[in-house]
C-alpha cells in the first residue's frame, strides 16, 4: 500500500469513529486511535492493516470509557 494510500485510510477511519464514538470528545476519540496507529506499527503490523489493527485496539479503549451505553449506529 502506497504511504498515501495508507494516509487516507487512517484519516478516513479516524473520521468514521469520531461519528461513531459522537458521546466522548473528537480528539480524545482521535488521540486513542493514533495511538493504538502507533503501537500497530510499532510492533510490525503491515501496513495494509495497520487501519483495521489499531480501530480494532481503539476501539476496545473506547468502549471502556464508555461504559454500558449502545453506540450510535449509523
Amino acid at each position: 500500500m502506497a504511504p498515501r494510500d495508507l494516509h487516507e485510510r487512517l484519516l478516513e477511519t479516524a473520521h468514521e469513529m469520531t461519528d461513531q464514538f459522537d458521546r466522548l470528545p473528537a480528539g480524545s476519540v482521535m488521540r486513542c486511535f493514533f495511538r493504538a496507529v502507533r503501537q500497530a506499527r510499532t510492533t510490525g503490523v503491515e501496513p495494509a492493516h495497520v487501519p483495521l489493527v489499531a480501530r480494532r485496539d481503539a476501539e476496545s479503549v473506547l468502549l471502556a470509557r464508555l461504559g454500558p451505553e449502545p453506540l450510535k449506529v449509523a
